[in-house]
């Protein structure tokens, strides 16, 4: 683990200089050996609804579906509703948060 280690460690396991870095051609060789430092989002973004409906496939959230669905059949269905109402709520904004990092 990188931060665990002290730097004269790590600059000696990556093999580089603390003070100039490393040389175009070491960082050329490098960069073909493991390739850009970049993230590839060049792919379609996932819409609201797919993002929601791959939230539902884990078993636990479909049990908590089903305890939030129970109020529903009793008299108490109005706050049953409205829970129901702000967790969907957070979840959507959860959600937002979580892709626009």
């Amino acid at each position: 683990m990188w931060y665990t280690k002290g730097i004269n460690a790590c600059l000696k396991d990556l093999d580089t200089d603390g003070k100039n870095g490393l040389m175009e051609e070491e960082a050329a060789e490098r960069q073909k050996k493991y390739g850009s430092n970049s993230i590839d989002d060049s792919g379609k973004k996932e819409g609201i609804i797919k993002k929601l409906l791959r939230q539902l496939n884990d078993f636990l959230v479909i049990i908590l579906i089903e305890l939030l669905a129970k109020p529903f059949a009793s008299t108490f269905g109005i706050i049953g509703f409205t829970t129901y109402l702000i967790g969907f709520y957070e979840m959507f904004v959860g959600i937002t948060q979580l892709c626009s990092s």
